[in-house]
């Protein structure tokens, strides 16, 4: 019987209350003002699990964050007077030494809004999306200097709190060495060997967006984001467009155009002779 409640408190796996958040899972950050229109990860209807990917503007990219070994300290603090209750979320770890790059991001960068992903994204695991573009962490650095330790106390903190704890985020993150590669919209190629969202090139008249080819494997997320400045010319994806392997299923059947700053997300799905690509989100 459903009455209503989401998510479970099964018993978990062995191991689970082992220490996550360390070393070997990286940490980086995003500048909320980084993130393109319609580009930041949408959730399901359970508010946790993404269903989109990272879609940043041009020349942006995900910040990799150097810490200490077991310095790293993820919180989330429940707050509020009842009917008020809010989640509170903080990371704060330590940045060894006092290089004059590392400074320079401290004094440019306090007070400044992010988005920070923890974890590999491994099997099924995701990463841990902390925060969001309107309810951000901001950056408060603090240095010290003594006989014990040289170094930066990083502390990413939120400033009213909101409904959601950290996201489950499934998608990879455009780093700085990633170019979001760009295909005609005839001839459209999710390779596992590029990033994950992929650009319509602009079109000269109107035209089928076609996926060509696809190599991601069960269950990852693509991205399609469009270019177009004029409708005429803009690509159409429908239903069911492509080779003859793959697959697209759009929701309810609803083209999608590839205009500028329009993106498409899909789940891939490997049947016996099919790859299918469906719709997740768009926007």
């Amino acid at each position: 019987m459903n009455f209503g409640l989401k998510g479970k408190l099964d018993r978990p796996k062995s191991g689970a209350g082992a220490p996550s958040f360390t070393t070997d899972r990286p940490l980086f950050a995003i500048p909320v003002d980084a993130f393109a229109e319609n580009g930041f990860p949408k959730a399901d209807e359970n508010g946790v699990r993404t269903t989109t990917n990272v879609v940043l503007k041009d020349g942006c990219f995900a910040i990799p964050m150097y810490y200490t070994s077991g310095t790293k300290d993820y919180s989330v603090e429940n707050t509020g007077e009842q009917d008020a209750e809010r989640f509170m979320l903080k990371v704060v770890a330590s940045h060894p030494g006092d290089s004059t790059e590392a400074t320079e991001f401290m004094v440019n960068n306090q007070g400044k809004g992010f988005v920070l992903f923890a974890g590999n994204k491994c099997g099924d695991t995701g990463m841990k999306m902390i925060g969001d573009i309107c309810n951000p962490l901001y950056l408060k650095p603090s240095f010290k200097a003594n006989k014990d330790k040289t170094g930066f106390e990083v502390s990413f903190e939120q400033s009213t709190g909101s409904r959601y704890m950290h996201k489950v985020y499934y998608g990879d993150l455009p780093l700085e060495e990633d170019v979001m590669p760009e295909y005609a919209p005839a001839a459209i190629k999710f390779l596992n060997t590029e990033h994950n969202v992929v650009k319509v090139a602009e079109g000269t008249s109107a035209t089928t967006v076609k996926v060509t080819a696809l190599n991601y494997k069960h269950n990852d997320i693509v991205t399609l984001v469009g270019k177009d400045l004029d409708e005429s010319t803009a690509g159409t994806l429908s239903d069911s467009t492509g080779n003859s392997t793959i697959r697209v299923m759009l929701d309810k059947g609803i083209e999608w155009k590839s205009l500028k700053d329009s993106t498409i997300s899909f789940r891939v799905f490997e049947g016996k002779t099919n790859t299918y690509l469906i719709e997740t989100a768009r926007s």
